[in-house]
């Protein structure tokens, strides 16, 4: 199984531009499913339906 470690940095947040995409989205988005800010620590391919498994700490030590 392939490992890609990312860094993830904060819930988004809903803006106000997001209703001027689509009327009512911003309220569909709530309560943190609307992803978060992340960064790969490491190169890779991530596929639809991948597992994800969460770690304490990508970084080393």
């Amino acid at each position: 199984m392939k490992t890609i470690p990312f860094f993830l940095y904060e819930g988004r947040k809903p803006r106000q531009k997001m209703d001027a995409v689509c009327h009512g989205l911003r309220g569909l988005v709530k309560h943190n499913r609307q992803g978060v800010l992340a960064e790969a620590i490491k190169a890779g391919r991530i596929c639809r339906n991948d597992p994800i498994q969460l770690a304490k700490s990508a970084l080393p030590a």
